[in-house]
């Protein structure tokens, strides 16, 4: 509702345009006014919806990338996001667990793409400097 109509509701504010929408109901051939209602909504959960919408639609990417412990070796992946304009949205580095080698730390970065293509494109540099990745989702 808010990417579409632009318009803020609670989860059941919204049931009745569901019902419509999805064909719960039989409203074939009729005149039918759903009420969208409500602006009580936990502003946790809303950035969650925003997060996990941006996601699944091609404008934010997470992926983790296993790279040596040296000087520069970050900036070779920002380097490679910074090609295509995309902006990062957090960057976590982590060393300690069991499953990053002694010498190695696994990045994870999110960061908002412009279209959709651009994930291709850093993958693709990624894998062009035989760099161990995963792309989370």
């Amino acid at each position: 509702m808010l990417q579409r109509a632009k318009i803020l509701s609670e989860p059941a504010g919204v049931a009745s345009m569901a019902a419509v929408l999805y064909k719960k109901l039989p409203v074939k051939n009729k005149v039918v006014v759903p009420v969208i209602s409500g602006g009580n909504i936990n502003m946790s959960i809303f950035d969650q919806i925003l997060d996990k919408g941006a996601m699944e639609e091609g404008y934010r990417a997470r992926i983790a990338v296993l790279i040596p412990d040296k000087a520069g070796m970050l900036k070779m992946i920002l380097d490679i996001l910074d090609k295509v304009r995309a902006s990062i949205h957090d960057i976590m580095h982590e060393r300690s667990t069991t499953s990053v080698p002694v010498g190695y730390v696994k990045v994870i970065i999110t960061f908002n793409l412009q279209d959709t293509q651009q994930l291709k494109t850093i993958i693709d540099e990624v894998e062009l400097n035989k760099l161990s990745y995963q792309v989370l989702k």
